[in-house]
């Protein structure tokens, strides 16, 4: 299509007069009924003037062409892109490992033919900033992360208005034209999503066999083994350092607590040195039986050795022994205290007969301990009373739900009818 403004022979900012004016000129040029004295067929005029009849209606309405010079360049944009397909860049050829023969710049080698490949991406997007360019086996290594990085973001700037459906410049009605616009929008946004995704996984392809970065990264693996190895044997070292300074620290403590207990060990049966450490660290209920053997009172259990019994004294089940007898002596101190509450209660019964000799203040005072300490409270209502507010609100919700989607079906149901409307007009031309 050409542009209105230049149908009409005139400028972009012409006042309505000057429209009527061009628009008579034009039509008495371009007529039918005249078409002898221009030397042309009757097909052709009728086309002409059909065409400045359409720019016509379109630049006399305001909105009509305020809305025309808002997409002018977009509905031009679409006759040049018209012949464009998304078949021109042949991806799955590229994709494919028979698309190059070995890695070298030779004609049919990796690098001059996915450098031709991108170049053609470039080309068609005419911009004027271009990407990165794939370049050669002798490319820096920095140039070549650039190249990757810039192309896997990769977004098209092509217009893809050949995928649109719809002709809006035929649409007359607005609410045609708006159902119109958007169905091709949404035909556009989905086919450049595609392309975009081609694009990318066409780059992630050749990032796989591209030898510059393929020995990049086997010589960052084995940075990573060294390391890796490195940091075992020190790891190693450091242990084996510390389990030696742990004996040294454990035999240096104990030869140090059998020389200050020597002396007050003097009149007691002999006992060995661990003995003698866990009979002074130990709690009330670890005790020595006669027998020698080491025993956990709190368990009734008895040990072989000093180690055994200090894993038990560690064990989980040994610790919860020892916090219900916490709680049990816990719970005794609950039990006596509401024993006392219970006993004032009592004390204040209303079945017992009040002395009707006590002061009136002192009856008053007796009446209100009795409503604050002896009322029920009300628990269970209010906890149906927040139940029944919650499955209100619970309620409110599911049916605004309601109203919202119907909303939306309905407006669905709209615009598939104003679709099938647009399609059913365009059979019948």
């Amino acid at each position: 299509m050409r542009c209105y403004y230049d149908v009409l022979s005139i400028d972009s900012h012409a006042t309505a007069h000057e429209i009527k004016k061009a628009y008579h000129a034009q039509a008495l040029k371009w007529h039918p009924d005249k078409h002898q004295q221009s030397a042309m067929s009757i097909e052709e005029a009728t086309k002409i003037f059909q065409e400045l009849q359409h720019a016509y209606r379109v630049l006399i309405n305001p909105h009509e062409r305020n809305w025309y010079d808002n997409h002018r360049d977009q509905l031009l944009q679409y006759d040049r892109d018209a012949s464009a397909e998304d078949g021109s860049i042949m991806f799955d050829h590229y994709t494919r490992d028979s698309a190059f023969k070995g890695y070298n710049d030779h004609q049919k080698g990796f690098f001059a033919v996915y450098s031709a490949a991108f170049q053609h991406i470039v080309d068609l997007e005419e911009i004027e900033e271009g990407l990165p360019k794939f370049g050669n086996v002798t490319d820096e290594l920095g140039s070549v992360q650039d190249f990757y990085v810039k192309w896997m973001s990769f977004s098209t700037k092509r217009s893809f208005s050949w995928m649109n459906i719809y002709s809006t410049t035929e649409v007359t009605t607005r609410i045609f034209r708006r159902a119109a616009e958007k169905e091709n929008k949404r035909r556009r946004e989905r086919a450049k999503k595609n392309y975009n995704q081609k694009v990318r996984e066409l780059v992630k392809f050749v990032r796989k066999r591209d030898s510059r970065i393929l020995e990049f990264e086997q010589e960052k693996a084995s940075q990573r083994e060294s390391q890796r190895t490195f940091k075992a044997q020190r790891n190693l070292a450091k242990k084996a350092a510390y389990e030696q300074a742990k004996i040294s620290f454990q035999r240096q403590q104990l030869e140090a607590w059998e020389r200050n207990h020597v002396d007050s060990s003097a009149g007691e049966p002999e006992k060995t040195g661990s003995e003698q450490y866990l009979n002074g660290a130990l709690p009330d209920w670890v005790q020595y039986p006669d027998d020698a053997q080491l025993s956990c009172v709190v368990c009734d259990k008895t040990f072989n050795t000093d180690k055994q019994l200090r894993n038990h004294l560690y064990s989980k089940k040994h610790g919860e022994i020892v916090a219900m007898m916490k709680l049990d002596g816990h719970l005794d101190n609950l039990v006596s205290t509401k024993i006392g509450i219970d006993d004032l209660q009592t004390r204040f019964s209303p079945f017992n007969v009040i002395d009707e000799t006590k002061m009136p203040d002192q009856v008053g005072e007796q009446d209100n301990f009795l409503e604050k300490t002896m009322s029920p409270v009300s628990s269970d209502e209010k906890m149906v009373d927040t139940k029944e507010k919650r499955l209100a609100r619970e309620l409110r919700a599911a049916e605004k739900r309601r109203e919202r989607k119907e909303q939306r079906k309905l407006e669905k149901r709209q615009e598939r009818n104003v679709l099938t409307h647009l399609e059913r007009s365009q059979s019948t031309k």
